[in-house]
């Protein structure tokens, strides 16, 4: 079975994509609220939200839950909401099991106090699929599916069918790339066999492949609109071009050519990235998913292009090391958790056996040091 991408290690998805509350909805509380504005005291809570931004968006969680924590209980909704929308990212940055939780409980009572406003709840499903997609833990999907507003959605013994589902209904509440990109992953899991092995012959996974290229124009075509709304938003552009990067790749293990195109996307994210450092330090959000990005399409690279790619993969897996060795503490709950997670299989099932990363440990051997140094080990069974 393929292991390039497995559901065990997906984070990339997209951390932390940040919702916004659709205008008119902030509009309509604010002009039907019976409470008197106070100007002064309004605009001292949106610096309170706007420093919370910032905090987020440097990776210093806990100040965040400080800061959103005494907005959570704002008797306007339209403060009330955004605290808990940057509570909620806060807690799932932090990474552990009762932060992630508590992420995901918020997230789902958000959806519930949005009844009546489907694009915003479209939103608020797409922010639990990236949960999904950072940390596709199994107490994670469980509390999504097995009781509360999305149970239904639960295919029992199917972890990426249950995605596709929740994709779905997101998809029809608000359209968005991220949605796109989880249905489009379930067709990528045919052709690179992550969650099971499909058997299908070449002429299945070209249908496969065709279905992930359509997902991947109207993910374009989207894309344009959300930028319309977003404005200027490194985020939003890394979490779609890092998805971009992921489907692609899966494409070029039946055409091959498409390689180039998850390329072009790495570099987009990279320029992204480089965007966000011109505006301070970085987003700490955007940072999280290069390793992942890298790793993906060295694989991708080699297992297309074979034993000639090598340079280009060592240019790769150089990257990925430089990206986490420059800030190891964004990336603690992350890609290096994910390298601790494997270290912890038994040998037979750990991703970096996997023939491929066999070969990159083989002939890279700082990727070998790197690993060993949150300790993955080869020792054998």
């Amino acid at each position: 079975m393929h292991l390039g991408l497995n559901r065990k290690l997906l984070m990339a998805a997209v951390v932390s994509t940040m919702f916004a509350i659709g205008g008119v909805l902030y509009w309509y509380w604010y002009s039907t609220s019976d409470q008197p504005v106070n100007s002064a005291d309004m605009a001292a809570k949106e610096a309170m939200l706007e420093k919370t931004s910032q905090l987020l968006s440097a990776g210093d969680y806990q100040a965040v839950l400080e800061e959103a924590n005494e907005l959570l209980q704002d008797s306007d909704p339209a403060i009330s909401i955004r605290a808990q929308r940057f509570a909620n990212e806060a807690n799932f940055m932090i990474g552990s099991r009762e932060s992630r939780l508590a992420a995901v409980r918020g997230t789902e009572d958000l959806f519930i106090r949005l009844d009546g406003y489907p694009e915003d709840q479209g939103l608020v499903v797409a922010n639990l699929l990236n949960y999904l997609s950072m940390a596709p833990e199994g107490y994670i999907f469980d509390e999504i599916f097995n009781e509360g507003p999305f149970s239904a959605f639960l295919v029992k013994g199917s972890y990426i069918d249950s995605i596709k589902n929740l994709a779905e209904y997101s998809l029809s509440l608000k359209p968005t790339t991220t949605a796109l990109a989880r249905v489009g992953w379930w067709h990528a899991d045919k052709i690179l066999e992550v969650s099971r092995s499909y058997d299908l012959d070449a002429t299945a996974k070209k249908a496969a492949a065709d279905e992930i290229l359509s997902i991947l124009a109207s993910r374009q075509t989207l894309f344009a609109q959300e930028t319309d709304a977003a404005g200027d938003d490194s985020l939003a552009g890394a979490n779609f071009y890092f998805w971009q990067a992921s489907l692609y790749q899966a494409v070029a293990r039946v055409y091959p050519e498409y390689i180039s195109e998850a390329l072009e996307s790495l570099q987009a994210l990279h320029g992204e990235y480089d965007a966000s450092k011109e505006l301070g330090n970085g987003l700490s959000t955007i940072a999280v998913l290069i390793p992942y990005a890298e790793l993906y399409y060295a694989q991708a690279l080699y297992e297309v292009e074979g034993e000639t790619s090598l340079s280009q993969v060592k240019e790769r897996l150089a990257i990925l090391i430089e990206t986490v060795e420059a800030d190891p503490d964004i990336h603690r709950a992350g890609f290096i958790a994910m390298i601790e997670r494997q270290a912890a299989y038994a040998p037979r099932y750990q991703m970096f056996r996997q023939p491929t990363y066999a070969r990159f440990i083989e002939e890279v051997p700082e990727f070998k040091v790197f690993l060993e140094s949150y300790g993955w080990s080869p020792a054998t069974e």
